[in-house]
This record gives structure tokens, C-alpha cells and sequence, in this order.
């Protein structure tokens, strides 16, 4: 039952922060606790082209009976000289390998492929396979293939709350 009261709260049933969840499903009273952070940081070109062989931790794991839940994800491509060919559109993903059924959003960010300085923002969740198990995973940047060329850099930005069973 325990998964089913995250999944809701992380399907956006239950509004507020910070807030306490009941689950009155369950057999034992059990409370979760949410969180709200902010984390940001800046891709080096190196990193954005080796982001399918090397993805990138945006949000370490939280540990043992805890939730990450994205609320948003925001980008900058600082352009500079050559556009980013052949990788495929950035997304945060949920563990440290691409998978398209464990992207955080339904919809992704194409700001890194454009032939100039650009933005993205992306909210909702979207947690992809709901039968996977989103406890104590973290949240890494990726794409589907290695991106052929390019030489700007990305910052990112990444509104979230953990989940953390009581």
C-alpha cells in the first residue's frame, strides 16, 4: 500500500508543501513527509556529448524509503559555434541510464539541438512506468545516443520534493 499512497502523492493528488499524507489504506498508521529543493548546475560541451554513455547525476538518490518527484525542469543551451547534431532530446530520467519508460516528464526538452542560445522549461509529472520502483533512485540527465557534435554548455534547473516515509 505503501507505493500506491507515493504514486498518488506523486501524481499530484494531494497539494502543498510541506505536507503530511495519511495513507488510510494501510494497516499501520504511516505518515510521508514531503520535501521541496531546488538544484541547478552547468554541463560542460565534454559532458553534453558523452550524455548517453555518461549520464548526468542532477539529483543524487535520497535514501532508504525515499521518493524523488520532479516538478519541473528548466534548461539554457549557452550557444557556441556548432549546434549539437544527432543525440536525440535531453530529458531528467529516473536512475542512471536511459530509458524512455523511466523519463520524469511526458514531454521532454529540445533546447540543446537548436542552432542558438535558447530555453526550455518543462513541468507535470510524469513518471513513466508505474509499475517500476521510484525508491531510493536518483535523478540523472540523459539521451539516446551520444550527440555527434556541438560546443555550447547547459544550465539547468530543477524544482523537486522527496517523498520520505514516516
Amino acid at each position: 500500500m505503501r507505493k500506491i499512497a507515493l504514486a498518488a502523492i506523486a501524481l499530484g493528488l494531494f497539494i502543498g508543501s510541506p505536507y503530511i499524507f495519511h495513507d488510510a489504506h494501510a494497516q499501520q498508521n504511516q505518515n510521508v513527509v514531503v520535501s521541496e529543493f531546488l538544484a541547478n548546475g552547468t554541463l560542460t560541451s565534454a559532458q553534453i556529448l558523452a550524455l548517453n554513455t555518461t549520464p548526468v547525476t542532477l539529483i543524487p538518490a535520497q535514501g532508504a524509503g525515499t521518493v524523488i518527484v520532479v516538478d519541473s525542469f528548466q534548461a539554457e543551451l549557452v550557444y557556441g559555434t556548432i549546434t549539437y547534431t544527432s543525440g536525440g532530446i535531453i530529458a531528467p530520467y529516473y536512475g542512471s541510464a536511459y530509458s524512455a519508460a523511466l523519463r520524469a516528464f511526458a514531454a521532454t526538452c529540445n533546447a540543446v539541438v537548436a542552432a542558438s542560445t535558447s530555453f526550455c522549461i518543462t513541468t507535470g509529472i510524469g513518471l513513466g512506468d508505474p509499475s517500476a520502483d521510484y525508491v531510493n533512485v536518483p535523478i540523472s540527465l540523459t539521451v539516446a545516443a551520444n550527440f555527434a557534435s556541438g560546443d555550447g554548455t547547459l544550465k539547468w534547473w530543477v524544482k523537486y520534493h522527496v517523498l520520505t516515509g514516516a
